[in-house]
Parts: structure tokens; sequence; C-alpha cells
């Protein structure tokens, strides 16, 4: 998405809508591979999610797993030397 925008897009304002147990990890991503000059401002909305079953809190379970497995990419990743 981050290629997309910088590529292809002039906009500069970008609302991200998905479910709520996603926007940390959509946060943390965008937080860590955008940079320190980006012309763009992020704005997450996240659909509202209920815990009293127990498929949404496998889901919840599944995301937590998603965002370490995340924050490992962001480690072993260099996205300056990808994007050039």
């Amino acid at each position: 998405t981050l290629r997309f925008l910088e590529k292809k897009s002039g906009a500069k304002k970008v609302l991200v809508i998905s479910s709520d147990y996603h926007l940390l990890r959509i946060q943390f991503l965008l937080s860590q591979l955008a940079s320190e000059n980006s012309p763009f401002e992020f704005f997450l909305q996240g659909t509202p999610t209920q815990y009293t079953n127990t498929r949404n809190i496998k889901i919840l379970i599944k995301e937590t797993i998603k965002l370490i497995r995340s924050l490992f990419f962001i480690v072993f990743w260099e996205y300056e030397n990808e994007a050039t």
C-alpha cells in the first residue's frame, strides 16, 4: 500500500478501515514502514468485534501471533533497500 501511495497516488490523507483486532498490527506496520518525512497522514477506523464468543477469541489469539510475526518481519527486512 505504501509503495502504491508513493508512486501513483496524489492522496495525502489515507483512511484505513479494518476489523478492530487488526488495527494494532496495521498501526505498528505503518509506523515502522512509513518514513519520518512521509507526506501521508493515516487515519484508522475499526469495525467492532464482540469478544463474547469462542470464534472471536480465537481470532484475537491468531492476531496476536500475527503481530509477533510482523515484529520479526520488520526486524529482518530493510524497506529502504527494497524501495530503491
